[in-house]
Formats: structure tokens, sequence, C-alpha cells
């Protein structure tokens, strides 16, 4: 029996210009409130340019 409950992840990040900038370029779901697992892994797994 699974006593866990399933994991609920939320995007808590304020949408400020450059959050906004960032999820136009990258296409990553940073202005999501819900994010899913595959969400979570994108945004996690991403390295950026400098």
């Amino acid at each position: 029996m699974d006593f866990f409950q399933p994991m609920l992840n939320v995007n808590v990040s304020m949408r400020t210009p450059i959050i906004e900038e960032l999820a136009e370029r990258t296409g990553l779901s940073l202005l999501h409130f819900n994010l899913t697992k595959g969400d979570v892994k994108a945004i996690s797994g991403r390295t950026l340019a400098m």
C-alpha cells in the first residue's frame, strides 16, 4: 500500500520581465502555476549559453 501523496509541483516565482523573456526564448513553462513532472525536469535540466 502506498502511503505517499502524489507530488504537486507549484511554481512560486514572481512574474518579472526577465522571467517572461526567459520563458519566451526557451519555451519553458516558467509562467505556469502548476507544473508537471515533465515541466520540472525540463526546467531543471536546461542550461543557458552565456
